[in-house]
């Protein structure tokens, strides 16, 4: 089945605009939008990266190989080491950063999950010369069409976007974090697309949604610093 990516991207985006953080939900929106703007280029994207003399680079694809892994598992495990590191150390802002972006990890993937299975989009490997075969339903059980969105995307952009908030919020000199981070998460998007799992798109409404959802979570722990949640785990 052929479906209009834009279409589907508008569609979430409207949807999400009628919640309160309307900013944050902007930051992803763009990103969501530029998806569907790009998603003609898939294909071209896809044949540079998988070029024989891109793909036969061995330095390429072993840092490929490490960014998927940084990505996830990495990042889930980056966010529970600084929050206990953080408890440990007594340090406010460490432990909140790392508490807030595995907030945002979990948040952010289950909405992930759920477009991915909802949308059963073909990865790349499945369907190399069409970008817009989409099975509705089928990604919930075949991972060959759960391309969109990418869920290592999703987690990298979640976590830096806690990262960048957090860090701002708790420490002077830290400007430089929020890019270095942001750096670290296309460079794990990227990752994706040179190991053919990925579309350009689908990276960028992975990226969409968890800088959305790493911005609403840390702003509003900000806004309300006696939550549930912080009381609990960040006494």
């Amino acid at each position: 089945m052929r479906l209009a990516p834009l279409v589907l991207f508008v569609a979430t985006v409207a949807s999400a605009q009628t919640t309160p953080a309307a900013t944050d939900l902007g930051v992803g929106a763009a990103f969501v939008l530029a998806g569907a703007l790009v998603s003609p280029l898939d294909t071209r994207v896809h044949d540079l990266m998988h070029q024989p003399s891109v793909q036969s680079n061995v330095a390429l694809r072993r840092t490929a190989n490490t960014l998927n892994f940084l990505a996830i598992p990495g990042t889930g495990a980056i966010a529970l080491g600084t929050y206990f590191g953080g408890q440990l150390g007594h340090d406010r802002g460490l432990a909140e950063i790392g508490f807030h972006g595995g907030e945002s990890i979990i948040l952010s993937e289950l909405v992930t999950i759920t477009l991915k299975g909802i949308l059963g989009r073909d990865r790349p490997f499945a369907s190399p010369t069409d970008q817009y075969n989409f099975h509705p339903g089928t990604g919930f059980t075949q991972d060959l069409r759960g391309s969109l969105p990418s869920a290592h995307a999703t987690a990298a952009f979640a976590l830096a976007a806690s990262a960048s908030v957090e860090s701002a919020r708790w420490w002077r000199g830290s400007s430089w974090i929020g890019p270095v981070a942001y750096a670290g998460a296309g460079s794990m998007a990227i990752a994706r697309l040179y190991s053919n799992r990925h579309w350009l798109s689908d990276a960028l409404a992975g990226a969409g949604i968890g800088m959305a959802t790493g911005l609403l979570v840390s702003h509003f722990s900000a806004s309300h610093p006696r939550n549930a949640l912080d009381r609990a785990f960040l006494p």
